[in-house]
């Protein structure tokens, strides 16, 4: 694997740990340093339970994130990643965004 196919693979697993704690944020299924909440983990259904939760408290607040990130060398504020993964997720607004990402521009 080169250097760019690792550094890509490296910002989708943060990418993926925003996503996976703005939708805990958003079903109430963490607090506000991404531990579970044991109450409401016990409300999702069966294959939820522990995937979009685990491991959320490490990554972001025991250095995950900043390994990830040094590991890639990636240059960038990893509290406005923080600040982010923290906001209650949209599934609508987030689909509608991804989709306007695909549209070729023209010109």
């Amino acid at each position: 694997m080169d250097l760019q196919s690792a550094r890509e693979l490296l910002a989708a697993v943060i990418g993926r740990a925003v996503k996976d704690r703005r939708q805990a944020v958003t079903r109430g299924l963490v607090d506000d340093e991404a531990n579970p909440i044991n109450s409401a983990v016990g409300n999702c259904p069966q294959h939820d339970k522990w995937a979009v939760v685990s491991d959320l408290h490490y990554f972001f607040y025991e250095g995950g994130i900043e390994a990830v990130a040094s590991l890639a060398e990636f240059n960038f504020n990893i509290n406005l990643i923080k600040r982010r993964s923290e906001e209650p997720y949209d599934e609508g607004r987030e689909k509608r965004s991804s989709e306007r990402e695909r549209i070729p521009r023209s010109g």
